[in-house]
């Protein structure tokens, strides 16, 4: 999927260029908005606790429609997929609670050569906005700096967004030299929905933005859904007949992935199936 792919290459052509030492979070926001300025960016910050929220309103358009190199085509084999028709987790009082309908399907392929994806305008303008945090907040002292930044680009005349959150140390061990990550771990580890919604429309301050800040175990519950996804869905190793323990899977490896034990619970629930599992910290 195109809009999956220009997400994942933003992310490793971000500009090594320097950035200040040592600075406060304060001389950060003015450095960030600065950096803004120049590129005619009338971004908006607020700050919820940990969290630093940026709002980029745009009046042009973030998505289209291109030709795909293949062109159309059609086959008349069917193909055994794994579709997932539901997925959603939540973190609360300590317990991770994963829903889910994801069930083996036969389908048969058929391409019309045209494909969403996002426009060159809006790549060129995340490349250089994912530039311009790296400059302002990379150097910011660890108790000072957010340690979530949720960042939001939207096309304020259609009503579409993309919504970005990233956990500001993985953001900083995958620009490091060299990384610290694959492009496919990063992926996983980077939050990313593209929504619309009528109240987006010539919205230029953020205020349809439900501002809060974001909790470790909130975004550990985004992230389970990102894994689950990529290996339902592109993962080069096809997932088994036995989707309860391939979702445990990504859980444990989300989990272990920072060393998390702020939990008690995992309850995994098959709506598809009916059945209702729970896992301890200490089964896990």
């Amino acid at each position: 999927m195109r809009l999956f792919a220009v997400i994942l290459c933003a992310l490793f052509v971000v500009s090594c260029a320097p950035s200040p030492q040592n600075v406060s979070f304060s001389q950060a926001n003015q450095t960030f908005l600065k950096y803004c300025q120049e590129y005619k960016y009338d971004c908006v910050l607020r700050e919820a606790g940990n969290t630093l929220w940026i709002y980029l309103p745009l009046e042009q358009e973030l998505v289209g429609i291109k030709a795909s190199m293949e062109g159309p085509s059609s086959s008349n084999e069917s193909n055994a997929s794994f579709t997932v028709k539901y997925l959603e987790s939540e973190f609360r009082e300590r317990t991770f609670t994963i829903e889910y309908d994801i069930e083996k399907t036969f389908s048969y392929s058929k391409q019309f050569g045209y494909e969403s994806a996002y426009t060159e305008k809006f790549q060129e303008i995340q490349n250089a906005l994912l530039s311009i945090i790296k400059q302002s907040y990379f150097d910011v002292p660890k108790a000072e700096a957010p340690e979530f930044i949720y960042f939001v680009i939207a096309d304020t005349k259609n009503g579409i967004e993309t919504e970005n959150l990233l956990y500001l140390d993985d953001f900083k061990r995958a620009m490091s030299t060299p990384p610290s990550f694959t492009q496919e771990e990063y992926a996983k580890r980077y939050i990313s929905q593209l929504r619309g919604h009528q109240n987006i429309i010539a919205d230029k301050t953020g205020a349809h933005l439900k501002v809060a800040p974001v909790t470790l175990g909130e975004f550990l519950a985004k992230q389970m859904v990102n894994r689950i996804n990529f290996k339902y869905q592109r993962s080069m190793f096809p997932p088994s007949e036995d989707t309860k323990n391939e979702i445990l899977e990504q859980v444990k490896e989300t989990l272990n992935a920072y060393s998390f034990d702020g939990y008690e619970n995992v309850v995994l629930k098959d709506l598809g199936k009916g059945g209702e599992y729970s896992f301890s910290r200490s089964q896990l």
